[in-house]
């Protein structure tokens, strides 16, 4: 489970670095290859992300706690900064190692 936060938490930082990048690009600071490498490696830890979130299941009540679909999340599920659902889970899972199911709502150590 931290494998999977910390694979989805690269990649979006990645694409934060990248977009600074092609800024500096367009400024002909840095170059087109250092721009490839951060998409690479962002499509990569999101294909990563996918794999390990279809595999990973919660032990209580059997379903994926970072796939959300269009349901809603479970009351007792975390809220932080605005959001709730699966990026709540893997903000948790990476920072304290503990996360709330948002399909069942109950705590889960990791």
């Amino acid at each position: 489970m931290k494998t999977n936060a910390w694979v989805t938490i690269i990649p979006w930082l990645t694409a934060i670095v990248a977009a600074l990048f092609y800024i500096g690009g367009r400024m002909g600071v840095i170059g087109n290859e250092t721009i490839y490498a951060a998409g690479a490696i962002f499509f990569v830890g999101v294909i990563a992300h996918i794999l390990l979130a279809i595999f990973l299941k919660y032990p209580n009540c059997g379903k994926r706690p970072t796939v959300q679909g269009f349901r809603h999340v479970h009351p007792d599920a975390n809220k932080k900064w605005g959001m709730d659902g699966w990026a709540v889970v893997i903000l948790d899972v990476a920072f304290s190692g503990k996360f709330r199911c948002i399909h069942c709502g109950t705590e889960y150590r990791v």
